[in-house]
């Protein structure tokens, strides 16, 4: 079947370029910035941003990320490392307990958290590549978050795998899950809508204020006293020194043809 689909499949074709993202509203939020007049980095960040909003499992703003971008005039690469990274407060024995590892503190709960790097991330690529403000690149992740959009099919297979995680946690089981027939939370239903006011205002500060909006005053100290009241130990510190690099990317040749690709601490793709 798959080769049936790689010969009788039409190709896509666009003069003006594409974008590819894990959800269709991503996408159309990529696509919006490309019709706006916005370039690829423009497209690449708004979709990043809305993928936030739908894909909450899977990206976020408390995440990190790579980046790899070629700019045509002067043919050169680029590699933005904004991963995240761990608390200054982490130590070699927190995921042990009574001499024994404890891989489920490192999956899930407040120890498992990373400083979040990935609005840095988004900014700086912005900042630097980009031809959109980024309150411009925000807004679609901010309407879809204020608005609503109808959870699918994988959504609800992931909050599933979670249920035990987010029902444990009030304001994620609120946001995330319904009251059942029983009045115990549950996955919400394909076709359900998700309406995300809280992260919309975010969003918004971010646009208006830059990453400082999320690194600095309120965001920051309800993440910090969010963690906190729960074991962990990410502190404001932690996020005032989030930052960027920039590394040399990994290149090699192959049938004639230059391959540039992503260094470590990434896994190269």
């Amino acid at each position: 079947m798959l080769m049936l689909a790689l010969l009788l499949a039409f190709p896509a074709v666009s003069p003006r370029g594409a974008v590819a993202a894990a959800h269709p509203l991503a996408a159309e939020a990529g696509a919006s910035m490309l019709r706006r007049g916005g370039n690829a980095v423009d497209a690449a960040v708004a979709a990043a941003f809305a993928l936030s909003v739908v894909e909450p499992v899977s990206s976020g703003l408390g995440g990190g990320g790579f980046a790899l971008v070629y700019t045509a005039r002067d043919r050169q690469v680029h590699v933005l490392d904004f991963r995240e990274v761990g608390p200054l407060a982490a130590r070699p024995d927190m995921y042990v307990q009574d001499g024994q590892a404890r891989q489920d503190f490192a999956n899930a709960g407040p120890l498992s958290v990373a400083v979040p790097s990935a609005v840095k991330g988004y900014a700086e690529l912005a900042r630097r590549f980009g031809k959109k403000p980024l309150a411009q690149l925000v807004s679609p992740a901010e309407q879809i978050a204020l608005r609503g959009f109808q959870v699918n099919v994988q959504f609800v297979h992931l909050a599933e795998h979670r249920l035990d995680c987010l029902a444990a946690d009030p304001e994620a089981a609120r946001i995330f899950l319904r009251k059942g027939e029983d009045g115990e939370y549950e996955p919400k239903q394909p076709g359900d809508k998700l309406i995300q006011p809280d992260l919309a205002r975010t969003l918004h500060a971010i646009g208006e204020r830059g990453p400082d909006a999320f690194y600095r005053g309120r965001v920051a100290r309800s993440i910090v006293d969010s963690l906190a009241s729960r074991g962990g130990i990410v502190s404001l510190d932690d996020l005032a020194r989030v930052q960027v690099r920039e590394r040399r990317p990994l290149e090699s040749t192959y049938r004639g043809h230059r391959i540039v690709t992503m260094p470590l601490p990434s896994s190269g793709g």
